[in-house]
């Protein structure tokens, strides 16, 4: 059983979730990704993931939140500006769209 709150938890939550993603089973890996966001609120890679899964499924809204909910826990982190940036852009929202690729360069050029 994984437990609760360790770096090694919420990383093999995340990975279970990768697995059940690549299984195809979407309900199982939005449930694996959840729980490693309880694990550790502050793991920013099973908040990417979760939206990613709630965009690959057309779900804009839902993921447009949980990366708003996780900037909200770390502002700088270029990655989820990225990710953000090409949602919005997916939505036709381009000053929103620029405005999130330009924060993400401005915190990493490789952006």
């Amino acid at each position: 059983m994984v437990g609760r709150g360790s770096a090694s938890s919420r990383l093999s939550l995340n990975n279970l979730g990768n697995v059940a993603k690549r299984k195809g089973d979407a309900a199982a890996a939005e449930s694996w990704y959840r729980r490693a966001i309880d694990a550790d609120p502050f793991f920013m890679g099973a908040y990417a993931n979760l939206a990613l899964l709630y965009q690959e499924r057309g779900d804009l809204d839902r993921a447009a939140q949980l990366y708003k909910e996780a900037l909200e826990k770390d502002n700088a982190n270029p990655d989820l500006h990225n990710n953000l940036g090409s949602l919005l852009f997916r939505r036709g929202d381009l000053p929103g769209a620029e405005a999130s690729f330009r924060r993400a360069i401005a915190l990493d050029t490789k952006f």
